[in-house]
């Protein structure tokens, strides 16, 4: 029988560059410390266009922080600058495959502005 310890944590190879990164998905403590850095990620709960605009002005440095999270450098800045200095495509690389790994089903907002499971996103065979 297969055990915690067999499947945690899951990985996977990004090739940015030329050179392979093995990515992980980010833990439910990850996710906390970084609500608390940025405040404006906790403002997408609440919805709302106001919302909307304090979460895009706090965009490239949660992704920063979210790709050095998912490298298994939580919280590290010097790590965090090093990704905000990424490509676009590169940090869009990595952290599309850090979300695919830390919520495999997939997330959306819903109308009232709470983060969901999304019916449409595509589901991980076993």
């Amino acid at each position: 029988m297969t055990g915690l310890l067999d499947i945690a944590p899951q990985s996977a190879d990004v090739d940015v560059g030329g050179h392979s990164l093995a990515v992980h998905g980010v833990t439910l403590q990850d996710i906390a410390d970084l609500l608390r850095r940025f405040p404006e990620l906790r403002a997408l709960f609440g919805g709302g266009e106001e919302a909307m605009d304090r979460a895009a002005t706090a965009l490239p440095g949660l992704v920063a922080a979210i790709i050095a999270a998912g490298l298994g450098h939580p919280g590290d800045l010097k790590h965090e600058k090093a990704a905000a200095r990424l490509p676009a495509e590169a940090q869009s690389k990595l952290f599309g495959a850090i979300v695919r790994l830390t919520m495999p089903a997939g997330i959306a907002l819903s109308s009232k502005g709470w983060l969901a499971r999304s019916d449409s996103a595509p589901r991980r065979r076993h």
